[in-house]
Order: C-alpha cells, then sequence, then structure tokens
C-alpha cells in the first residue's frame, strides 16, 4: 500500500494532502507539506451533518458509486457492498478533518516537525519512502498542517482491512477521471453533481474540453488565448493603470497626518514591493517533458497530473520563484 501511494506516478490515491509549497514562516523557501483530505464529498459537513439535503446528498452519492462500479463490473450485491466500504473509510476521515473555521487558523495549521519525528509519529505512512520516491530524500522537515489527521490515516492503514483499501484507491481513481471515460461515466458524474450543486444541464462537450484543456495545459493553452485576444499593447496599456494606482498610493501615503514619517518610510518601501502581474506570465512554463497524443484523453490526464506533480515537487530546494503565476492567462479574476 504505501509503496503504490508513493509512487509519483499513481493517480486520484486521496487519503491525505502532499506536496511542496512556500513555508508560510520562511517566505525565502519552499518545503514538503501534508495534512488532510481524501474525501470525496466537497467538505467533511456532508458526510456527518443529519439534516434533509446532507442525507438526500449522501443518498445520491451512494447512488452514484453503485452505478459507476457496476459498470466498472461489479455485481449489484458487490457494487452495493464495496460503496459502502468507500463511504465508510470517508466518514471516519471527515469525523478526524478539521472543519473550514479551524482551516483559518494559521498557526494551529503550521506543525513543523523533523521527518524523523514525523516518520515516528506516523509510522504506517513510511514517510521516508513517500519522500524518496518523489525526489525529496533530501528534505529534512516537513510541515503537517493537521497532525490529528495523519495519526488517524496510519492508524487506518494498519487497522482497516485491506480489501476496503484498495476499493477506496480504485473508488478514487475511477472517479477523478470519469471525465476522460466512455460517456456513460460523465453522465453518472453529472447526475451526481446535479443533486450536490444545483446544476439543471450539463455544460456542452466543447465548453467541458476547454476546461479540461485549461486546467490541464494552462499555459499552453493560454498562449494561444494571448495571441488571439491581448496584444502588447494592451499589456503595456494595463500596466500603465497599475503605476498610475501605486503612484496616487503613494501621494495619499506622504499625505496622510496620522503617519509618522518613519512610519510612511515602511509603507513606501511596501508600496514598491509589489510585483505586478498582468494578462500572463512573463516566462511560460516548459511543456517539452510531457506527451500528449490524440490516441486517448484517459492517457493525456494522466500524462498531465504526472507532469503537474513533477513541476510542484521540483521546486523544492529552489529559490521561491516569484513570476510564477497561480492561474491561467483566459481566467478572469485577481489575486494577492
Amino acid at each position: 500500500m504505501q509503496r503504490y501511494l508513493a509512487d509519483p506516478k499513481s493517480f486520484g490515491t486521496g487519503w491525505y494532502s502532499f506536496g511542496v509549497r512556500q513555508d508560510s514562516k520562511i517566505s525565502t523557501q519552499y518545503a514538503v507539506g501534508m495534512g488532510q483530505g481524501g474525501l470525496t464529498l466537497p467538505d467533511r459537513d456532508y458526510y456527518l451533518k443529519d439534516d434533509g439535503r446532507s442525507k438526500a446528498i449522501r443518498a445520491a452519492y451512494q447512488t452514484y458509486q453503485v452505478n459507476v462500479l457496476k459498470m466498472l463490473g461489479d455485481d449489484p450485491a458487490t457494487a452495493e457492498k464495496n460503496a459502502a466500504a468507500v463511504t465508510r473509510l470517508e466518514t471516519r476521515l471527515a469525523k478526524i478533518s478539521r472543519t473550514r473555521v479551524a482551516l483559518r487558523e494559521r498557526e494551529k495549521n503550521y506543525n513543523k516537525l523533523t521527518v524523523d519525528q514525523a516518520a515516528a509519529d506516523y509510522p504506517n505512512l513510511n514517510l521516508p519512502l513517500l519522500l524518496k520516491e518523489n525526489g525529496l530524500g533530501a528534505a529534512k522537515e516537513i510541515i503537517v498542517g493537521q497532525p490529528e489527521f495523519l495519526t488517524e490515516v496510519s492508524a487506518m492503514f494498519k487497522e482497516e482491512p485491506i480489501a476496503d483499501q484498495k476499493q477506496y484507491l480504485r473508488w478514487h481513481l475511477v472517479s477523478a477521471v470519469t471525465s476522460a471515460l466512455p460517456k456513460a461515466y460523465g453522465d453518472e458524474s453529472f447526475r451526481f453533481s446535479q443533486v450536490l450543486s444545483g446544476a439543471k444541464q450539463q455544460q456542452p462537450r466543447w465548453k467541458r474540453a476547454l476546461r479540461a484543456t485549461d486546467g490541464a495545459l494552462g499555459e499552453a493553452f493560454g498562449q494561444l488565448y494571448v495571441d488571439e485576444a491581448f496584444s502588447p499593447a494592451a499589456k503595456v496599456r494595463a500596466k500603465m493603470m497599475v503605476e498610475n494606482l501605486r503612484q496616487a498610493y503613494a501621494e495619499r501615503i506622504q499625505a496622510t497626518e496620522w503617519m509618522s514619517a518613519a512610519t510612511k518610510a515602511e509603507a513606501m518601501k511596501k508600496l514598491n514591493a509589489f510585483a505586478v502581474k498582468i494578462g500572463y506570465p512573463d516566462k511560460w512554463k516548459d511543456y517539452s517533458a510531457l506527451t500528449i497524443s490524440r490516441e486517448s484523453a484517459l492517457n493525456n490526464l494522466f500524462a498531465t497530473a504526472e507532469w503537474a506533480s513533477k513541476d510542484n515537487l521540483n521546486h523544492f530546494g529552489r529559490p521561491i520563484d516569484r513570476g510564477e503565476w497561480g492561474m491561467t492567462p483566459p481566467t478572469v479574476n485577481a489575486y494577492y
């Protein structure tokens, strides 16, 4: 089990979150992070609340699971049994998951441990193997978001029947790729999303294809969008607008009466430190190591997921890339 989870080619494995991210307390460094995850439904409350809507969603989820498992070849009774096993494991994970409110407490969700200490605390996760197989063997520390969650997962690996754990992994693999499977799988997924989100009509296939491409090859796809819809002149105009705003802020800072000269100097330093990102990155991601073909949407999905995982893991040990973007060029949004 641990070897499968450690394999960077594994897909849709669930159980916990794992990856490389900026260290919240040492912002010049990347760090290895782990925390809660492993649920199919969007939040722990969907598994635990007893109001009418939560019960209806759980019933629809069971129907979705059973129908998909039958398409995979399970007879009806076996599908029911396997779906129940998956839901039971996910419910156990939900019970130990922190609420959305608790997840906002930054200090409590930052727990830095040495690798040796984490390996001792969560013995059944085989963290040395996980790190080694993912090219993170040099890591000395891990930032654990929710220690009690990983404690429970470690216990589950030892306590839960292997047959149920296999069904959990099987479900997470298949449910993650329904969009690239035959149409019946996608239709079943949408029927469940109608109950979950209230969606009335499935988006046309071309829109789903564009969304999938944007999600998998965001910056390659984005270059096509930029060439068509966002000229260099438009980017210059947008940057000028932001610089005008920066200048207006500077004038307001200098004009304030409640700031001391020293505070104004610090405010100006902060204002001038803003890195402005408009439209698209100055340096595009390099997708040359990724192979995409017309033979199989499913294989393309696996390939792009593996590429994205390596792209994330390769950040470790390198300087913080402040030029990296957190959204794709066609996305209408803003962030700080």
